[in-house]
């Protein structure tokens, strides 16, 4: 099915019906203001049955599919903050309501050693956006956004699925900005990315093996691909979204 824009949506009637109130069940979505949907009988378990306005969807408040990636991508990315520099407090986004949930909290003496969050309009393997981590020298509030520069990438397998880190700085932080590549970082630095990954997982008893870093190449190749992969699965369908 092509994509409507609002004025053609308006012109349709009676898509699906329910106690007399129009309600449909949504595949994304957004390029400017057309939205593209398939509708589906309300006993289809893989789709949830929304009321729908004329401009906005419960989906589309998801921080996942409606904050842009970015216009300088894959050098420079958006990075939806979840947790920041230094908590303890594990927090996510609830792919359901868009807010933020505290999924546990960190025990022991381990704490985040930067600001972290995920890249929107992406997907992994593991059904997520991608991961990233923002070096700045502010702990950033959780739900901001950053335009992130992209200098690295460390690559780690949690649970037996590739769960790769994008690592990026702050691009508008003069104290960290300069900073092109990970080879540019103290080693101290990613030492304790990797410490602190590998440990707070050993403390909870999950398998993770952190395989290796590399640099903005790499990178910059893994946020394409993860690009590309939201577009095959997400925007056109091919995958059931996370809502």
């Amino acid at each position: 099915m092509n994509p409507l824009n609002l004025n053609q949506f308006k012109q349709i009637k009676n898509i699906s019906t329910n106690t007399n109130k129009q309600n449909f069940a949504l595949i994304v979505i957004y390029q400017k203001n057309q939205i593209t949907f398939i509708h589906q009988q309300k006993k289809n378990k893989h789709f949830k049955i929304l009321k729908m306005s004329n401009t906005r969807t419960k989906y589309s408040k998801n921080p996942w599919h409606c904050v842009s990636i970015g216009e300088k991508v894959p050098e420079v990315v958006t990075a939806v903050i979840e947790i920041p520099k230094g908590s303890k407090a594990k927090y996510e986004l609830d792919k359901d309501s868009g807010m933020l949930k505290l999924d546990r909290v960190l025990f022991s003496a381990v704490h985040y050693p930067a600001n972290y969050g995920f890249i929107p309009q992406t997907y992994c393997d593991d059904k997520d956006p991608l991961d990233i981590l923002v070096l700045c020298s502010v702990d950033v509030e959780p739900l901001c956004l950053i335009d992130a520069k992209v200098i690295g990438v460390m690559h780690m397998i949690d649970g037996g699925e590739i769960d790769d880190k994008i690592i990026a700085v702050a691009a508008n932080d003069v104290s960290v900005n300069h900073f092109n590549d990970l080879t540019d970082l103290p080693e101290h630095l990613l030492q304790q990315i990797q410490r602190f990954f590998e440990d707070y997982k050993k403390l909870e008893k999950k398998d993770v093996k952190v395989q290796e870093f590399q640099g903005k190449e790499k990178a910059q190749q893994i946020v394409r691909e993860s690009i590309e992969l939201y577009d095959r699965e997400i925007r056109q369908g091919n995958s059931t979204p996370a809502l």
